[in-house]
């Protein structure tokens, strides 16, 4: 493989490639597991706010007091099921794991650019 060079024959091949230190590779590795465990919960709490979605009522045949009631119920239904989901999704991703992403993160980045 060939060496390239910048400018005045500089090597730039041992600049490129940096070694993490094992407490910053432990971090590292934390990291995406928080990740990955970030993706499993969503995936089961998108598919159950899709199931449990209250269905839209049928208004053939009402007149216009039962439509208005049934159209009035079936937004409170929805407005309850989105804030349930929302703050299911909140508690446990926004509040819980997110912020432990962030901080090791933090760690392995904020580390590196003191050691250069």
């Amino acid at each position: 493989m060939a060496t390239q060079t910048l400018g005045v024959d500089r090597d730039i091949s041992a600049d490129t490639v940096r070694t993490l230190e094992p407490l910053q590779r432990a971090a590292l590795w934390s990291a995406l597991g928080i990740g990955v465990l970030i993706a499993v919960i969503s995936i089961p709490l998108i598919v159950g706010w899709l199931l449990q979605a209250p269905q839209p009522p049928q208004l053939v045949g009402l007149d216009e007091a039962a439509t208005k009631r049934a159209l009035d119920t079936y937004r409170e239904l929805v407005q309850i099921h989105e804030s349930a989901a929302q703050g299911r999704f909140d508690t446990i991703i926004l509040k819980a794991l997110l912020p432990i992403l962030t901080l090791t993160l933090g760690y392995v980045f904020g580390s590196q650019a003191k050691r250069e």
